[in-house]
């Protein structure tokens, strides 16, 4: 597992650990996988909170509820989900005490707990020594993702690369954070797109916090209908979602360039 670092990891903190994530899920696809491995994820996370859109299936709505989960929520929007992502995190700050916090999109947590669990809790272990730890993919991980996000998604990492000097994979929405660093994104981030997988790691590092790296075999891409039934996923064949990938990095290098006047970071 490769790890990198801008500070020497400091101990694990105490206090416990918060999962947020911000949920849409219609047609409640990922509800059954929920169910079945929420024991899982209640095992390895002392709290979970979660902003779920207001189209989300009223399944979930019960789902979380039943289970004492705390909730926000906002009208769905494509361009509004790193608003969505960071409300998330208000809501677990808002609600819990922890002095850990890891976001993570839905379909990633649970394919992670369900696939490779024991890689999972290596990686909870090293959640808050940073301010931000970013979790990107192993190479493994990288290359087995289909070519729509291998090859939009590679030149996002490039430009990163070139405005910080560190070959980070960060476009898949897993970051850990200390409270710190969780606060300041709450306080501080403007970013209400999906470009802010590339903005939150430029907001802390620009204040002066300390940022650490991981990679992981199992954070992996698959849409919630190929995951949801086992399925193989076929869309590099469409062009729309071709075309929805490119406006995916579009919206990360757009979420880069405030950052580009401030010094070499």
């Amino acid at each position: 597992m490769r790890r990198e670092e801008t500070a020497t990891a400091r101990s694990l903190p105490p206090g416990g650990l918060c999962l947020v994530t911000a949920l849409s899920d219609p047609a409640a696809e990922l509800l059954p996988k929920a169910r079945r491995l929420w024991p899982s994820l209640t095992a390895r996370f002392d709290a979970i909170a979660i902003h779920e859109t207001t189209d989300n299936h009223p399944d979930w709505t019960a789902f979380l509820h039943e289970r004492g989960v705390p909730t926000a929520s906002a009208p769905p929007a494509w361009d509004q989900i790193g608003l969505h992502r960071r409300r998330s995190l208000a809501v677990g700050l808002d609600h819990f005490p922890h002095e850990r916090v890891l976001y993570v999109d839905p379909d990633h947590v649970l394919r992670w707990v369900e696939r490779h669990p024991e890689e999972l809790d290596t990686v909870l272990d090293l959640v808050g020594r940073w301010d931000c730890l970013i979790i990107g993919r192993s190479l493994s991980a990288f290359e087995a993702a289909p070519a729509r996000l291998r090859k939009t998604e590679a030149i996002v990492n490039h430009v990163y690369a070139l405005m910080t000097g560190r070959r980070w994979d960060i476009m898949m929405a897993a970051r850990g954070f200390s409270r710190k660093g969780a606060e300041l994104i709450v306080r501080s981030s403007t970013e209400n797109t999906i470009g802010n997988d590339a903005a939150w790691p430029l907001e802390v590092e620009q204040a002066g916090l300390s940022m650490g790296y991981v990679e992981a075999d199992g954070l992996t891409y698959e849409t919630n209908t190929v995951y949801a039934g086992d399925l193989v996923d076929t869309e590099d064949g469409d062009p729309e979602a071709w075309m929805l990938r490119v406006y995916t990095a579009n919206q990360h290098i757009d979420a880069m360039r405030p950052f580009l006047k401030q010094e070499r970071l």
